[in-house]
């Protein structure tokens, strides 16, 4: 092995590095490194690891590469790499590891990538601007790569639906697809990634509703699906995924009620469901959400008052109830998250009577907002209380 990595070279690789035949291992990560890859590396036949990843360097991925037989870990991320990956990349059958991320790659996704059936770890999300990314359709061949734990297409331009194949990528732990402009619905064959424990599909064009199915992947501790054009309502199915801590579905058309049975997530430490089509009162076991500490449901249509039960998340610090049609009063069970709640928005509903502050209750925030509501009385001088409060 040959480490030059975490210091402060610069200048060029030297085409002279091809000379170094007997060398398994090639690692200059974390320098200053500028210039192309030279094509001389494909005299190095006995790699089985290049880690040339966070410099400088610039060109395309040369073709030479392909000599690499024994070469199981490719690292080019975070450099500006142009142009395409080059399909003869194919023929690296032994390859667990290729990080191509955060380049100015673009063109297609490879067909030949489905012979890299040893692949692992696949992480394609081009960070550079958004733009000169991976467009088009993500290959079918995809699904061949049955080893595959993580699976990062996020930050690209691809269009087009989620293939089927996916379903055969039982061993993916994660997946990222979002920030592309992936349309059509979400293929039932999700069902089958059962050691998924992140999913994000977020920030895409995505239809239908969400599938029952999605109850199956009771790994997962992040599911974000905000972003969309997903309708109908929200599966009671989901509520298996006790796992969860982190659950994002805002910003699609999704109606009906808030499902109850939404309080046996009880890890969850962040849920977003705003900017939606939800209906009915809040109606959620609050006493089991103590995880909880962002909770955002504005830009709905709920309704009724806010319950007092909310006051049991004793770990709330963001609350944002805003533009829906709640009414009643402020309750004082608010005031119980004296300790932990930093922000509280319940701007633009009907919520009557008077702000209940008083003997330190509030004393935690930051933000309060509560324009455009119909409250009524005093300004309390308690208001002088609230010692933290910036807005």
């Amino acid at each position: 092995l040959l480490s030059f990595s975490k210091n402060q070279l610069s200048g060029l690789i030297p085409h002279e590095i091809g000379r170094l035949s007997s060398f398994n291992g090639l690692s200059l990560y974390s320098n200053f490194l500028k210039g192309s890859i030279p094509p001389s590396l494909g005299n190095l036949t006995s790699l089985s690891y290049i880690g040339i990843s966070n410099n400088l360097l610039s060109g395309s991925i040369p073709n030479e590469v392909e000599s690499l037989k024994s070469l199981s870990d490719l690292r080019l991320y975070n450099n500006t790499l142009k142009g395409s990956i080059p399909s003869s990349l194919g023929n690296l059958t032994n390859l667990v590891n290729l990080h191509l991320h955060i380049n100015a790659l673009s063109g297609l996704i490879p067909d030949e990538i489905r012979n890299l059936e040893f692949l692992s770890d696949l992480i394609y999300n081009y960070l550079i601007y958004w733009i000169n990314a991976l467009s088009d359709l993500i290959p079918n061949e995809i699904g061949n790569l049955k080893s595959l734990s993580d699976l990062r297409l996020d930050y690209n331009t691809l269009s087009g639906s989620i293939p089927y194949s996916f379903g055969n990528l039982t061993k993916l732990v994660t997946l990222y697809l979002d920030t592309n402009a992936l349309s059509g619905s979400i293929p039932d064959e999700i069902r089958n990634l059962k050691s998924l424990f992140n999913l994000q599909l977020d920030n895409n064009t995505l239809s239908g509703s969400i599938p029952l199915s999605l109850g199956n992947l009771t790994n997962l501790t992040t599911l974000y699906f905000s972003m969309n054009a997903l309708s109908g309502s929200i599966p009671n199915e989901i509520t298996n995924l006790r796992s969860l801590s982190d659950l994002q579905l805002s910003e699609n058309t999704l109606n009906g009620s808030i499902p109850l049975a939404l309080g046996n997530l009880t890890k969850l430490v962040v849920l977003y469901l705003s900017i939606n089509k939800l209906s009915g009162s809040i109606s959620l076991s609050y006493a089991s959400l103590t995880s909880l500490t962002n909770l955002y449901l504005y830009e709905n249509s709920l309704c009724d008052s806010i319950q007092k039960e909310i006051g049991d998340m004793k770990s709330l610090s963001i609350l944002d109830l805003s533009s829906n049609k709640l009414n009643g009063s402020i309750l004082l069970s608010l005031a119980n998250l004296t300790n932990s709640l930093k922000v509280l928005y319940l701007s633009s509903n009907h919520i009557v009577g008077e702000i209940p502050l008083g003997h330190g209750k509030f004393s935690s925030l930051i933000q309060l907002i509560l324009t455009n509501n119909e409250l009524s009385g005093q300004l309390s001088p308690e208001l002088g209380s609230l010692i933290q409060l910036e807005y």
